[in-house]
């Protein structure tokens, strides 16, 4: 990880050469910003750069990421939505060279607002499914375009690469445990729909920025994919209903995901089976990251709870190994 002081000196050195403006100063400093599970993430001004860059910006590293790729690809899908009118955060820099901060970086712009969760509580459903079926509404077409276009095949944003990722991963690495749930997962694998859309994948009041009751800005797009769109419905479903309850206490997410459903339903009917199996595989998926360390989903008392409600929804027992709690 690198300290404050270098993430200073050397954001201002690439930017120095990247722009080939010698003279590009600090007019605010780096500053932290709340970030997720593998990102860092730096608010800062720029002065003497051009009309773009001197407005408030922000640095995010990837900081795991071993094929050094998620920054380009972020970069790519950011700047295609904003470009279709999607309220998304444009790129303006993107960078490979790990010798900066250990990971891909981009730089891009700050957008006002404050986390949808922030909202009054009542008001949070019905926004969090308007916005939900504006991204299944985009053309899926000019994106996949722009990814072909840059070397990235339709197939590595698919469902089918994310399914084979999980299944792979559970096979190769020795997770027997999760074998069972595997063998529900391929069993119960619906058709995808003849439409696909754009799947944000990790869609969820926290990941969304609002100001003066409209959204601004979606936020995380690492979990991207052209697919099903009752399987970003379950996700949001399923992080709602698993994974706030436990540290947000103060919202009742039960309600709130309940009239959440209700809401994107009415415009777009959207099949409680595909739900329920999608929100099934992110349960196992969940369970496949605790155990590979995410800090989340790897705390004893969540896996006990991922483990409960899998066996609520499909009959399956899994017992953790002794290796997860430790």
């Amino acid at each position: 990880m690198v300290d404050s002081s270098d993430i200073k000196a050397n954001l201002l050195t690439y930017l120095q050469s990247e722009t080939e403006k010698r003279g590009i100063t600090y007019a605010v400093q780096p500053t932290p910003i709340t970030g997720g599970f593998d990102t860092s993430i730096y608010k800062f001004t720029l002065r003497g750069a051009s009309p773009e860059l001197s407005r408030p910006l922000v640095l995010r590293i990837f900081t795991r990421d071993p094929g050094m790729d998620r920054a380009p690809f972020e970069s790519i899908i950011q700047n295609t939505l904003a470009g279709l009118g999607y309220p998304v955060p444009r790129v303006h820099l993107t960078s490979t060279n790990g010798e900066f901060f250990g990971g891909s970086f981009m730089i891009m712009e700050f957008l006002n607002g404050h986390p949808m969760v922030d909202e009054p509580e009542d008001t949070i459903p019905k926004m969090l499914a308007k916005a939900h079926l504006d991204l299944h509404a985009i053309d899926t077409i000019p994106i996949l375009n722009n990814l072909r276009d840059n070397g990235i095949k339709s197939e590595h944003v698919s469902f089918d690469h994310r399914f084979n990722s999980v299944k792979n991963r559970i096979e190769r690495d020795g997770h027997e445990w999760l074998q069972t749930a595997l063998d529900w997962i391929v069993e119960h694998r619906p058709e995808e729909p003849d439409r696909l859309a754009v799947i944000h994948g990790d869609f969820h009041p926290l990941n969304i920025l609002v100001a003066d009751s409209k959204v601004r800005g979606v936020l995380d797009w690492s979990g991207f994919m052209i697919g099903d769109p009752a399987l970003d419905v379950a996700i949001t479903r399923f992080l709602g209903m698993l994974a706030f309850p436990y540290y947000l206490t103060h919202i009742d997410w039960f309600s709130l995901i309940k009239q959440y459903t209700g809401h994107y339903n009415s415009e777009s009917p959207i099949d409680s089976e595909r739900v329920g199996f999608y929100e099934t595989f992110r349960n196992l998926t969940s369970l496949l990251e605790g155990v590979e360390g995410h800090r989340g989903w790897g705390h004893p008392e969540t896996m006990v709870r991922l483990s409960k409600n899998l066996e609520e929804k499909t009959g399956i027992k899994v017992d953790k190994p002794d290796y997860v709690s430790k």
